[in-house]
């Protein structure tokens, strides 16, 4: 199973996940693919500062702060990581 935690205080933000939605390689892909993609975008957006981003092999960490735009990241991502949670409950948890 894949844990997600997501923290949000004020202009700083906070994604990290945990392990591997074992039995679903699309949860996994989906995982995946949008936090490379939240993190890519936070290295090209100039008003976020990425604080921290490691993606390995059922370990990622993203920790950033911005503003509008960076928050807008941080919500999109957040959505998506949720729709994948409830659509693969036995592999995808989220915390919040």
């Amino acid at each position: 199973m894949t844990l997600i935690r997501l923290e949000k205080q004020g202009s700083r933000m906070r994604v990290s996940a945990c392990g591997h939605a074992v039995g679903s390689p699309a949860a996994c892909a989906g995982v995946s693919a949008l936090l490379c993609a939240l993190c890519g975008y936070l290295r090209l957006e100039e008003t976020a500062k990425l604080h921290r981003c490691r993606l390995e092999s059922g370990d990622a960490l993203l920790e950033f702060s911005g503003g509008e735009r960076a928050t807008a990241a941080f919500e999109l991502t957040a959505v998506g990581l949720r729709q994948i949670a409830i659509g693969y409950p036995a592999c995808v948890r989220i915390e919040e």
